[in-house]
């Protein structure tokens, strides 16, 4: 690559694009039916009084948040209750794969056993 290219951004590798037909059928592929693939999360936002945590679980299929949950403190509880929430609301009837980072509070011993009682599988 020559040093002016190099400097002007040019690269040697072409640009790969997806059009939305491709993502929509691999999307399509990826998550077949509502109330089967769930995502969930947690972040911290400081306030006046100290931290608060904010849990959310959301549906793949339809891409919206179905359950939450708010904590002074980052605990496991705090998850189990934001995915409480969500079965509450939804009442999924098979079994649901959820996805979630590999924080401590997902891979805590509750959350393990928990989702094991409900026959769910954790990803």
């Amino acid at each position: 690559m020559p040093l002016i290219d190099a400097i002007a951004g040019i690269r040697d590798f072409p640009v790969v694009t997806c059009t939305v037909w491709q993502r929509t059928v691999w999307i399509d592929n990826l998550i077949p039916l509502p109330n089967t693939r769930w995502v969930t999360d947690f972040t911290y936002v400081r306030t006046h009084e100290g931290w608060l945590y904010a849990t959310v679980v959301m549906d793949l299929f339809y891409r919206r948040v179905i359950g939450w949950s708010l904590s002074s403190r980052a605990t496991s509880e705090a998850v189990m209750d934001a995915l409480l929430i969500a079965i509450w609301r939804r009442q999924p009837k098979t079994s649901v794969l959820v996805y979630s980072d590999q924080g401590a509070q997902y891979t805590s011993r509750d959350w393990l056993d928990f989702l094991k009682n409900i026959d769910w599988k954790s990803a």
